[in-house]
């Protein structure tokens, strides 16, 4: 074999091995490396009526946290499980709109027309996805009675999905 071959192939993939290691090193960095986990980050969101939803705040108890947006179409087509799931839960549901460019009366009809029967909080800022890691849509969290992520999936979920997450965070909690 040529000898500059065999240097110039060293040369390419060294350069591909680099641009690789800094473009995962620079997706890591951008998006905290993943979905929180340990203690459940602050979660200041917008009640569709408009008032301050403040997880740390009242009355502790087991959650499931649902992040979402309306232009998600994996996130709309999650709704009916995450509905059923609502109507039967021990453990509450509370979903968590990531949308921009919205308001809150566009939530509150998107809310209506989809049949979302479990509470929605709007994260106008970013500032909660942001401090949960969230990076992909939808991404759901099982919140312990003491405040400790105990599990979490990203993408679409099923109501046997969420049934499993509510009994691990009821689990963890006693």
């Amino acid at each position: 074999m040529d000898r500059s071959f065999l240097v110039g192939l060293a040369r390419d993939w060294g350069i591909a091995l680099v641009a690789a290691f800094l473009l995962i090193g620079g997706w890591v960095w951008f998006f905290g490396g993943g979905p929180a986990s340990g203690d459940a980050p602050a979660l200041r969101a917008q009640t569709l009526s408009g008032e301050t939803f403040d997880l740390h705040e009242g009355e502790p108890g087991p959650l499931l946290i649902n992040f979402w947006a309306t232009w998600c179409g994996p996130c709309r087509a999650e709704i009916p499980a995450l509905s059923a799931y609502a109507d039967q839960a021990e453990v509450p549901l509370l979903g968590v709109s990531v949308d921009e460019q919205t308001s809150l009366p566009q939530l509150e009809r998107f809310k209506k027309r989809n049949d979302m029967r479990y509470e929605v909080v709007w994260d106008a800022s970013g500032d909660a996805s942001r401090a949960w890691g969230v990076g992909t849509l939808p991404t759901t969290f099982a919140v312990s009675q003491d405040g400790h992520i105990v599990d979490h999936r990203v993408g679409t979920v099923t109501t046997d999905t969420l049934k499993t997450m509510a009994r691990r965070a009821v689990e963890h909690g006693h």
